[in-house]
C-alpha cells in the first residue's frame, strides 16, 4: 500500500467516523442528557428541594439551574470531543507516520551551511566557526525591520 492509498483510506475512515458517530451521539440523545428549566426532572427537583422563605427558594432554584446547565454542557462537550478528536488524532498520526521525509523542509538553510555536504576543500566557507552568531544576526537583520528603529539625533 502506498502512502497516498493509506492517506485516502484514513481520510475515508475519518469522514465515516464523523458521520456515523455524529449520528449516534446526537440523533438519539436521552432526555436526561439535555435538561432545561422546562424539563420535568428539573421541575420535580425544584418542587422537592426548594422550600422556605423567598430568598432560600431563589438561591436553591438558581443553584439547581446552574448545575443542570453545567451538566448539559459537559455532556454535550464530551460527545463532541468523541466525534471530533478521534479522527483528528488518526489523521495527525497518519500524516506524521506516512509522510515523505525528503519532501518536508522545516526551514531553509543558507547555502554555505555545513549540512549541504560541502567540505572545506569544495568551496565551503573559511570563516571561523565562532562567527556563527554574527552571521545569524546579520541574516536576521536583513530579513525583518528592527523592532526599535534608531532615533534621529538631529
Amino acid at each position: 500500500m502506498t502512502r497516498r492509498e493509506i492517506r485516502k483510506f484514513l481520510g475515508i475512515i475519518s469522514v465515516g467516523w464523523l458521520v456515523g458517530v455524529s449520528w449516534i451521539q446526537f440523533a438519539y440523545l436521552p432526555d436526561s442528557e439535555i435538561q432545561s428549566m422546562e424539563s420535568p426532572e428539573v421541575q420535580d427537583r425544584l418542587a422537592l428541594e426548594c422550600n422556605g422563605p423567598y430568598t432560600d427558594r431563589y438561591a436553591c432554584k438558581e443553584q439547581i439551574i446552574l448545575e443542570t446547565s453545567q451538566d448539559t454542557f459537559a455532556n454535550l462537550s464530551l460527545r463532541l470531543a468523541v466525534v471530533v478528536v478521534v479522527p483528528g488524532l488518526l489523521w495527525g498520526l497518519a500524516r506524521t507516520r506516512f509522510r515523505d521525509p525528503h519532501k518536508t523542509k522545516v526551514f531553509a538553510l543558507p547555502p554555505d551551511h555545513p549540512a549541504h555536504g560541502k567540505t572545506e576543500g569544495e568551496g565551503a566557507s573559511d570563516a571561523p566557526k565562532a562567527d556563527w552568531k554574527k552571521a545569524a544576526r546579520d541574516r536576521l537583520a536583513q530579513s525583518r525591520p528592527p523592532m526599535f528603529p534608531p532615533k534621529d539625533e538631529t
